[in-house]
């Protein structure tokens, strides 16, 4: 038996998180029992677990998912756990040491900044004694900047992440991060430096060109530094104005632009001059210091330049192979003051380099040279890119350069393997996808001047999401930023969390401001409530939908509110209890959940006639959909209140189900009356008597299907029409951002299962193999991104790294390997697996990681029907289920240790069979 992958609130031996409840998790692989017989978890203040502080007991009904010990732990202190397990064999198994550390109540520190111009950056320093004659037992430090910051001890950067403190709303809060440096430090004297960037507190950030300090114009740092000698003493250092400053090489920082860095002003060692303290404003942002949230952003894959290409316009241009998110190094040996130019972009045009499709966002890093050979690298930016056009370095080789995938630290639990290449890179793409905008939060986009939490993106894909990586952390940040919006709006949800299209309207409501910055402003005439610089790109934003979309053109006092995009308050935390079974984690957001209904139900009451139906506000409906031709829009022809009135249907069903989950029956009861009044409203508001449903479009039938809006008796009806809509186009979506995500499981769902496996497999315009014979290496914003010629087809808005319709893999865990969680036994504790195979495919598999282990299905094509091979982990059970084309003959094998008494239920003909934790091989004639 081995006991593994320990975890504290969905973190590894983490320090220094935001712990205001305990969720112990592990895993058992290779027992010789099927389940947990008793499980004990001790927790110690010291590793030797000489001072055990909580002791469960052996305990019979312990869920390894998800275990909360009735233990409060102590302010910046150090735990350590272990479980042990004894299975139904009578085996038992003790697993290794774990550890969590909780943060300090407050950082002894002062924000401090520097006595020079603003725009200057800021390089700090404070020199700190440790006397000889005693050792170190531990040392941390607790830091926070704003914009960004990077930590040197005795010049080595502290902490292996990135763009720290990361990103969150600071009308609300910003974080700090803890660090363990025992080792970092020594006797005698040391140095601690930081240096600042702008990042997206202070630097440009929004859809307008210069458009910067949206929420404060100083740079500036807090941290506490702590050592605990040896001898019991402690020395602690607060910034303060003991603290050097001078300026940083950094000479300009911006996530949309870049960086500009000048070696030269490193080996500057005289001019230092005492730190000041920020302002009384500034030092008020203490009490929105918060112990950190966020995951490490770090680097995992590195890419070297498959090609070099010298350019027919004369360019040097390195290719990386694929399109990702993240920086690079490169090795400079150039004269002093040589100035190496970079530009990042995503694809070639005419063999040339181009990066029109960014717009305003200049995505570049100048580098001037010290006259040393070094190794080079950006600070505060990140870019989007595949592409790297070099100016500067004279004989560039592929050796020199390295570029480097940033994301948030999530271990990769999923993974689809099938006959078909194109497939498998499809995949990828959304796997690359994934990676590329999951950068601290749920991004759009992560290379033009945009990269914001659209909360329609990041919902549609939740699930894909999960599959794929272990996201229960990450989206727990996302959540909570969520939850602080909401609680500003009455419930409603930002169009993008952090809300920063707020802050801009902010800004440019400000006439000084706006004079300030040069920019003419005018109010949003398009229903998004997202002011926007005249001339702007008016494609950027949500178009005036035309008349027939139903939706009200009034502007919105907030850029909230919006139908798919506010549901992500109820989508992401349903999908996060689903498959990690966290209830801890489903009741802290639970409240976005129940802020987000409410809300809809307020507005149907108040601006809808208390009808049960949301025919109020801007709705971006189904976003670049194909179905709509006018060109002065990007909503497409679905009406967009009933797509709202679809969402408050759905919003509703989970909030009543997360409040069954959660023991709250008067709420579950609540909710789930007023679904089935929205549902009722719509059927006699969208359904005719003879059961048709009046909005036409594929979208629309596959939210009635989808959703169950449609009444038992028009489905059958229902599905005709959308074969009948699909047939229309010979077998191709119309769908957009809303109806993509639904569209082949409700098709599989329906019994047309032959027209979700062509639309996967199309490869002309519009399909998602038609992205990949263009050679992309990520998922496209548009259908059409890339044209057959290989010419961009938009500049306005444009992205090739746009994740939202990668949401086709959650269908392919789901549907056709057939890996699916039971709501009734959330984090597959109990799971379905249900394929559906095609013989347009030799083979297909998933692997998903749950957080009990190992969960595989794979299916292969034989002479008259198929071969399954599943397995199943320890702690669980599957139902295996045959879809409806198999039948005939059975057969079983499994491991010797498996009990076959219900297995028999499919070789007597029975359509499903419970299978215990093990491995199994599946032999089905088909139909």
């Amino acid at each position: 038996m081995r006991i593994r992958n320990l975890k504290t609130n969905h973190f590894e031996n983490p320090i220094g998180y935001q712990i205001s409840s305990l969720s112990l998790s592990w895993k058992v692989e290779a027992a010789k029992g099927k389940k947990t017989a008793q499980a004990r978890v001790k927790i110690a203040e010291d590793e030797a677990f000489e001072n055990i502080v909580w002791d469960s007991g052996l305990r019979s009904n312990m869920d390894s998912a998800a275990f909360a010990p009735d233990f409060k732990p102590a302010a910046r202190s150090r735990y350590y756990w272990q479980v042990e397990v004894i299975d139904d064999a009578g085996e038992g198994g003790v697993s290794d040491i774990a550890f969590f550390e909780t943060a300090p109540e407050k950082v002894e520190g002062k924000w401090i900044t520097m006595p020079f111009a603003k725009e200057i950056h800021g390089l700090y320093r404070k020199l700190i004694e440790v006397p000889a004659e005693t050792g170190i037992k531990a040392a941390r430090l607790y830091i926070s900047g704003l914009g960004l910051y990077e930590a040197y001890l005795n010049g080595k950067k502290i902490g292996d992440e990135y763009l720290t403190p990361f990103y969150n709303d600071y009308n609300y809060w910003v974080q700090y991060q803890s660090y363990d440096v025992t080792d970092m430090l020594a006797a005698g004297t040391n140095e601690l430096r930081v240096m600042l960037g702008n990042g997206w507190y202070k630097g440009r950030f929004g859809f307008i060109d210069k458009l910067d300090r949206l929420y404060g114009d100083t740079q500036t740092m807090i941290c506490q530094l702590i050592i605990e000698l040896a001898d019991g003493n402690r020395i602690s250092v607060g910034s303060d104005e003991s603290f050097q400053c001078r300026q940083s090489p950094v000479l300009e920082s911006s996530i949309y632009d870049g960086e500009v860095y000048d070696a030269n002003l490193e080996v500057v060692e005289e001019n230092w001059e005492p730190a000041v303290l920020a302002d009384e404003e500034i030092q008020r942002w203490s009490e929105k210091l918060m112990p950190r949230y966020s995951l490490p952003l770090t680097i995992h894959e590195e890419f070297k330049p498959i090609e070099i290409i010298h350019t027919p316009a004369g360019e040097t241009v390195l290719d990386f192979g694929q399109n990702l998110t993240g920086l690079f190094y490169f090795t400079c040996d150039e004269p002093k003051g040589t100035r190496v130019y970079l530009q990042m972009g995503e694809i070639l045009q005419n063999g040339n380099f181009y990066n029109e499709n960014l717009r305003t966002a200049k995505q570049e890093f100048v580098y001037i040279s010290g006259g040393s050979c070094r190794v080079v690298r950006p600070h505060f930016t990140f870019y989007g890119f595949r592409y790297m056009k070099v100016e500067g370095i004279g004989d560039i080789k592929a050796a020199d350069v390295t570029a480097c995938a940033l994301y948030s630290d999530m271990e990769e639990t999923g993974r689809i393997q099938t006959s078909n290449p194109k497939v498998n890179r499809l995949f990828l793409n959304a796997l690359w996808g994934q990676k590329g905008n999951f950068v601290d939060i749920p991004t759009d986009c992560p290379q033009r001047d945009e990269r914001m939490g659209w909360t329609g993106d990041a919902q549609v894909f939740a699930a894909t999401a999960s599959f794929n990586m272990y996201t229960p952390a990450f989206y727990s940040k996302f959540l909570y930023d969520m939850r602080l919006e909401q609680e500003d709006l009455d419930g409603a949800v930002p169009h993008v969390v952090p809300d920063i299209l707020d802050q801009i309207n902010v800004v440019l409501k400000d006439p000084e401001r706006a004079g300030q910055l040069g920019i003419k402003t005018k109010k949003a005439d398009n229903g998004s409530g997202v002011a926007h610089a005249v001339g702007a790109d008016e494609e950027d934003e949500a178009a005036a939908p035309v008349e027939e979309g139903g939706a009200d053109l009034a502007e919105p006092e907030k850029a909230a509110g919006s139908c798919a995009w506010g549901d992500a308050a109820t989508v992401i935390p349903w999908t996060t209890y689903m498959f990690y079974g966290d209830k801890a984690l489903l009741a802290a957001e639970y409240p976005n959940m129940k802020m987000w209904i409410d809300y809809i139900h307020k507005i149907d009451r108040t601006k809808c006639g208390g009808q049960y139906l949301w025919t109020h506000g801007f709705h971006y409906g189904d976003w670049l959909a194909l179905d709509n031709f006018h060109k002065d829009t990007c909503i497409g022809a679905t009406d967009t209140y009933y797509v709202a009135s679809s969402y408050y249907l759905y919003s509703a069903e989970l909030t009543a189900k997360a409040a069954a989950a959660l023991g709250k029956a008067e709420d579950a009861d609540y909710y789930v009356k007023l679904a089935e009044k929205v549902r009722a409203a719509m059927r006699r508001e969208y359904f005719t008597a003879s059961g048709r449903l009046v909005v036409d479009t594929q979208t629309a039938l596959v939210l009635a299907l989808y959703f169950n809006i449609v009444p038992e008796e028009a489905r059958e009806r229902t599905i005709k029409a959308l074969q009948r809509k699909l047939d229309e186009e010979n077998i191709h979506h119309t769908t957009g951002f809303v109806g993509t995500p639904y569209l082949c499981p409700t098709l599989t769902g329906n019994g047309l299962v032959d027209y979700a496996y062509t639309l996967l497999l199309n490869e002309d315009f519009p399909s998602w193999l038609y992205e990949v014979n263009m050679g992309a290496t990520t998922i496209w914003e548009r259908w059409n991104s890339v044209l057959p010629d290989g010419s961009i087809s938009d500049t306005g808005m444009n992205s090739l790294n746009h994740y939202a319709y990668g949401s086709i893999v959650e269908w392919m865990y789901r549907y056709m390997c057939g890996i699916n969680p039971d709501e009734k036994k959330a984090g597959f504790k109990e799971f379905v697996i249900k394929p559906y195979p095609d013989r347009r495919f030799e083979y297909a598999k998933a692997e998903y990681q749950s957080v009990y282990g190992l969960i595989e299905s794979g299916w292969q094509k034989i002479e008259n029907g198929w071969r399954f091979n599943i397995t199943v982990p320890f702690d669980t059970r599957a139902i295996f289920v045959l879809e409806d084309r198999l039948a005939g003959a059975v057969t079983v094998e499994t491991e010797a240790n498996i009990e076959a008494a219900d297995i028999e239920k499919l070789l007597n003909g029975e359509r499903q069979a419970v299978l215990q934790p093990g491995k199994y091989e599946i032999q089905v004639t088909e139909r």
